[in-house]
């Protein structure tokens, strides 16, 4: 089952990192060049969210699972961030950059994968614990929150950890690019399409799930 509640990733997944490995050191060895290898860091990172989310449990301390859900929610726009990678491609009229084409696709794929995995098992708890509209409520903030978190990390060159290492000087920046007065409306612009894209394709994700479940439960003709 696609949406199972575990404390591990999904072995397909598992699977489907350690293939895009191995298609990006293929990469690496074919063009000796490393130029790439940050897609694992970033792959990495992807991954954060999902096992902070494994952490949060009915039986935990309020406190203690509202420290997670915050630690979580900081961590999660890593995972889309993947899609944004794609800027790194040069567009050239050979085999390696439908090769690399592949490699970036496979990334983004596996990131966007285990980041829903991670929102819906946060969602899940959400709607246990208190209701139905609330858990969808968060769920949709975090994905547009999560678009902002993205902009200030591919645009403002913003990491999550900042804000412990640098909070003062990061909250100042987010301050200036959402005070109405500085006219930046870019900024707004990019969250809610962007919100908007990772909300249209977390359905997606949920809509392709349920199709699986659906055939799994079905009797074999």
């Amino acid at each position: 089952m696609v949406l199972k509640s575990k404390n591990t990733p999904p072995p397909l997944l598992l699977w489907h990192a350690l293939f895009s490995t191995i298609l990006l050191i293929y990469r690496a060895i074919d063009s000796q060049s490393i130029t790439y290898l940050f897609l694992l860091w970033n792959l990495f990172l992807a991954y954060v969210p999902w096992f902070i989310a494994t952490l949060i449990r009915t039986g935990n301390p309020a406190i203690i699972n509202f420290v997670l859900l915050g630690v979580w929610l900081l961590f999660f726009p890593n995972a889309p961030y993947l899609i944004t990678d794609f800027i790194h491609l040069h567009l050239r009229p050979s085999y390696d950059f439908w090769l690399d084409l592949s490699i970036f696709f496979s990334f983004a794929l596996n990131g966007m994968a285990i980041g829903f995995l991670s929102l819906h098992r946060v969602f899940k708890w959400l709607k246990s614990n208190s209701s139905k509209w609330l858990a969808w409520l968060i769920t949709h903030s975090a994905l547009t929150l999560s678009a902002f978190g993205i902009y200030l990390g591919r645009i403002e060159r913003w990491n999550s950890w900042d804000l412990l290492v640098q909070p003062d000087t990061l909250l100042r920046a987010i301050y200036s690019l959402l005070n109405p007065g500085s006219g930046q409306w870019h900024v707004f612009y990019f969250t809610v399409l962007f919100g908007a894209f990772l909300s249209m394709h977390y359905y997606f994700f949920l809509y392709i799930s349920e199709l699986i479940k659906v055939d799994q439960n079905e009797d074999p003709v």
